[in-house]
């Protein structure tokens, strides 16, 4: 995987009880994102 500089998106999210994280539905189709796909998450 190549890193990138800059994050090639940004959005909040809340962090419910069990500590997920839900990522908002036009990110998802914007990078074709489906379900068991991984993602990086930088904090």
């Amino acid at each position: 995987m190549k890193e990138s500089k800059e994050p090639l998106a940004k959005f909040q999210a809340k962090v419910n009880k069990d500590g997920r994280i839900t990522i908002p539905r036009p990110i998802l189709e914007t990078f074709g994102l489906k379900q068991n796909d991984y993602v990086k998450v930088l904090i």
